[in-house]
């Protein structure tokens, strides 16, 4: 390589602060520089975000090991409505499948009228 071709090449300027990686380059582009991805710590960054999403599901709570937090299981939310909303149908003498996906689709608003009605929905 010539020397004229080393200056022709764009160089690292500024690192931005922030998420490791983007620079400000020497032609006026602002792109990825692995140099500054590792001079920003970039790896513990990573790691970090990893950490920050690693939730486990149990069946009834989703727990982060690496910051304590916690949220409903959302399986388990499905589950508590969908029974609830079983009994809720039984409940109107509601009992066969159809009647149920009946029951769903007027308490969801899909359909509306005198089938709703008919049913108590």
């Amino acid at each position: 390589m010539t020397p004229e071709q080393v200056e022709d090449e764009p160089f690292v300027v500024e690192c931005y602060e922030g998420t490791p990686g983007p620079a400000l380059w020497s032609d006026g582009t602002t792109s990825f520089s692995q140099w500054c991805f590792d001079q920003l710590g970039g790896e513990r960054y990573l790691e970090s975000e990893r950490q920050a999403n690693a939730f486990e599901c149990d069946g009834a709570t989703c727990r982060n090991p690496y910051t304590s937090g916690s949220y409903p299981d959302p399986a388990a939310i499905a589950s508590d409505v969908e029974e609830r909303s079983r009994a809720d149908a039984e409940a109107s003498g509601c009992a066969t499948g159809g009647c149920l996906e009946a029951y769903r689709a007027c308490r969801d608003g899909l359909v509306s009228g005198d089938g709703c009605a008919y049913w108590g929905f």
